[in-house]
C-alpha cells in the first residue's frame, strides 16, 4: 500500500448506504475526468471516485482500494462492503458498494455502482458481478462500523 493513502474516519454502514445513494437523485453521470459535488463533497464520477465518496475516504484508486479494503468471504457481506475488481487494465477496473442479498440464495444483491454510459445505478446484480465470476472479490473498509 502507498504511503500517500489517507484512510477516512469511521463510518457505520447505514452512512455508507446513504452517502451511496446520493448520487442517485438524479443519477449522476459517469465520466472519469469529470468530479461531482453534493453534500458529500466533491469526486470524481468514476467507479473510484463513487466508492470514495461513499466511504467518505480523500480521492483514491481502484489498485488503492484493494490494498487496504480486506477480503472477506461471500458469506461476510454487509452493506457497505465492497465487491472490488482490480485485475484488468486501469480502464475497466470496478468497484460497487453492496447494499443486501435480494433472496435466500445468495445469488444475487442489491449494488450501487457507476457504470459507463449510464451513471449512479443501484440494481440486482448476480454474484460477484455478471460475467465477471472470477475477477470481483467482497472486500471491506478498515474504517467501517456496524
Amino acid at each position: 500500500m502507498p504511503a500517500t493513502v489517507l484512510l477516512g474516519p469511521l463510518i457505520t454502514r447505514a452512512e455508507v448506504i446513504v452517502r451511496a445513494k446520493s448520487w442517485l437523485r438524479p443519477s449522476v453521470s459517469f465520466h472519469p475526468g469529470r468530479r461531482f459535488s453534493n453534500e458529500h463533497g466533491r469526486y470524481r464520477t468514476d467507479s473510484a471516485g463513487f466508492v470514495c465518496m461513499a466511504l467518505a475516504l480523500p480521492q483514491t484508486s481502484i489498485e488503492e482500494l484493494t490494498a487496504f479494503c480486506s477480503l472477506i468471504s461471500r458469506d461476510d457481506l454487509l452493506a457497505g462492503d465492497l465487491l472490488i475488481c482490480a485485475c484488468h487494465e486501469s480502464a475497466t477496473r470496478h468497484a460497487i458498494v453492496f447494499e443486501r442479498w435480494t433472496d435466500r440464495s445468495r445469488d444475487s444483491y442489491l449494488g450501487m455502482e457507476q457504470v459507463h454510459g449510464i451513471g449512479t445505478v443501484r440494481r440486482a446484480v448476480h454474484y460477484p458481478y455478471e460475467k465477471e465470476q472470477d475477477a470481483f472479490l467482497p472486500r471491506r473498509y478498515p474504517m467501517i462500523q456496524d
